[in-house]
């Protein structure tokens, strides 16, 4: 240890004053390295003990304090090192201090972890591994608190609130917001850290409405709570290799109120606060099973910035399992929450956000990498690119338009599990739109790749002719009426077919109805391709009828304005035809027709087909 200490520089000097106040400058480096150290938080302390100003070292490992005449020392502590303190001389006749320290890194704390399960409680005078890592915790803690205060940064943020499923947390639905300006507390604890010590994190009125609390940094760094938590080192999982963590549960006595348990995760390799992982304690099974807690993710940059870019807080929706229908007034439930066998989580609420970007006045930037979902939209038989396809997050306003390609990105989106729908528009007026769910799961900082897959056209109408044997041979018409108040009326569709085959010159009459939808869709199946085929309506107040030609394709699209029309001569259909695009490579005639008065289907004379 002498020799750790030895290695350590410390020069005071006094200069002239330059500031109206005087003021203490430093720099701090490695010990072993001479490299600047950042991210270390130093603080005046006066002789009394309490702390008078506190910054954090920037990325040159420089700080500059106010200093007062009762200024005692300097306290710097940094997560990785060490903590060090250094007297100041109460001669400094009125010039600024100028300090250069450097610290000493601790050993590494994974073989630690690795041969050491001791706890540390309260009242133990166990100085070991625990301890030394919660002291580490405390200096990581303490960073972002002190960054927040002394060197806010202009920040850009995606806030959230959502519903998702108690089994498999699929996301039902979900509000976004987006928030600007100085970097400020996520969330702030409702209470003050020594009143969650004596009264627990939850607060339930004699309605039974609760109010779930989250400890924020201050509450961790506060002595009540390592005075009501025991803590113990947890060895990483796969979910956090190369970190370590200090775990922490209420101490012993705690069982009557809800408090909270979990683990606070730190870099090994390069020392780091990295996240804390919380749960609610004293809940009833379900919610305990569910999860419920909270969760916390911290970064740092170069200019020895620490802070919080994730935080979510998720907490259950409570219903209790009735066998039989309560009769009467019901007494006020007694039992413990933790013995509440009886009750279920129907849902989670979370709550959270995520940092999307951050600048600091000295020019340093930080910028999130998105998290959202991207692909190409495909036809399920052909592969083809499916052009300008809406995909959409059931449950949330997230949606996206695909290019002509295809292909399409959506972001940014919170992680979480949703329900991707991909709806396909290209024959909307005619057909409902075409959609592919499917579940997808988002994480932080990537883009999830999928590739979704809509039925063709030609594959779309055979579904739905499938009852009139149409095999891809016949012609299929795909209908509009634009006019209102014709849910439910049927279009009739009249057009001739060769009787049999040996009686090549008979014709035959053939008529088939197709119900209106409230959209105005009608489709007639197995008609004839170039064939004439008579559509009429007939209701009380509107009468119409038209002729439209079938393609040579699959589909002809008709367009229909039917209006009132009282009994005429009949005349001959007016027949407008015009060349469309071709939705799914299949061409289509859609035919502007214009009404005729109601008149009786007539016999169509066609040539014998050649044989």
């Amino acid at each position: 240890m002498r020799g750790a200490l030895a290695a350590t520089i410390v020069w005071i000097a006094v200069v002239p004053a330059v500031l109206a106040a005087q003021r203490v400058h430093g720099t701090l480096r490695d010990s072993a390295s001479s490299l600047p150290l950042n991210g270390a938080v130093v603080s005046v302390v006066d002789s009394a003990g309490a702390t008078t100003s506190r910054t954090v070292a920037d990325g040159s490992g420089a700080f500059s304090l106010p200093l007062n005449p009762s200024a005692a020392r300097l306290h710097i502590i940094r997560i990785g090192y060490v903590p060090r303190d250094i007297s100041l001389s109460s001669d400094r006749a009125g010039g600024d201090v100028v300090v250069m320290a450097s610290l000493n890194r601790i050993p590494p704390v994974l073989s630690t972890v690795q041969i050491s399960s001791s706890e540390l409680c309260p009242g133990s005078t166990d100085r070991g591994a625990a301890f030394q890592v919660w002291e580490q915790a405390r200096a990581g803690l303490l960073a972002t608190v002190v960054t927040r205060q002394t060197n806010p940064a202009d920040v850009a943020a995606l806030v959230f609130q959502r519903y998702v499923g108690a089994r498999d947390a699929v996301i039902t639905r979900q509000s976004t917001g987006s928030l600007g300006g100085h970097t400020s507390r996520p969330f702030t604890a409702a209470a003050k850290p020594e009143e969650f010590a004596a009264l627990g994190y939850l607060a339930e009125d004699s309605s039974g409405v609760r109010t779930y609390n989250a400890p924020d940094e201050e509450v961790l760094l506060d002595e009540s709570f390592a005075a009501t938590h025991c803590f113990h080192l947890q060895p990483p999982d796969s979910a956090h290799v190369g970190q370590f963590g200090l775990a922490f549960t209420p101490a012993p006595g705690r069982d009557t109120i809800v408090d909270v348990s979990g683990v606070v995760w730190m870099d090994a390799a390069a020392p780091a606060l990295r996240a804390i992982d919380f749960r609610y304690t004293n809940l009833e099974p379900a919610a305990v099973a569910a999860g419920v807690g909270g969760h916390v993710e911290f970064r740092s940059v170069g200019n020895g910035a620490s802070f919080i870019d994730w935080w979510n807080l998720r907490l259950p929706v409570l219903s209790r399992a009735m066998l039989h229908a309560p009769v009467g007034p019901q007494p006020v439930e007694t039992r413990r929450r933790r013995e509440r066998a009886d009750y279920r989580v129907d849902q989670l609420i979370e709550s959270g956000g995520e940092l999307l970007s951050a600048r600091w006045k000295d020019g340093t930037t930080w910028h999130a990498q998105n998290s959202g979902v991207s692909g190409v939209i495909t036809q399920r038989d052909t592969r083809a690119p499916v052009p300008f396809g809406i995909v959409s997050l059931a449950g949330t306003a997230d949606s996206v338009m695909a290019d002509a390609q295809g292909h399409f990105e959506l972001a940014p989106v919170p992680p979480g599990h949703y329900t991707l729908e991909v709806r396909d528009t290209t024959l909307s007026a005619y057909l409902p739109g075409r959609v592919a769910k499917s579940r997808v799961t988002i994480s932080r900082d990537s883009l999830t790749t999928v590739a979704p897959t809509l039925q063709s056209s030609a594959e779309l109408i055979l579904a739905i002719c499938k009852d009139q044997h149409t095999h891809g041979t016949e012609a299929v018409i795909l209908g509009h009426l634009a006019a209102s108040d014709l849910r439910g009326v049927e279009v009739h569709a009249t057009w001739g077919t060769i009787a049999t085959p040996s009686d090549a010159g008979a014709i035959s009459m053939v008529t088939q109805g197709s119900t209106v939808d409230d959209k105005g869709h009608f489709v007639i199946c197995a008609g004839g391709r170039e064939q004439a085929v008579h559509l009429q309506i007939a209701r009380a107040g509107v009468a119409a009828d038209t002729t439209v030609i079938t393609n040579q394709s699959l589909l002809t699209l008709v367009d229909w304005s039917p209006r009132a029309a009282a009994p005429a001569r009949p005349k001959p259909p007016e027949i407008t035809e015009f060349e469309a695009p071709a939705p799914d490579r299949f061409s289509a005639l859609v035919a502007r027709a214009t009404d005729t008065p109601p008149q009786q289907p007539r016999a169509i004379a066609t040539r014998p087909r050649r044989r």
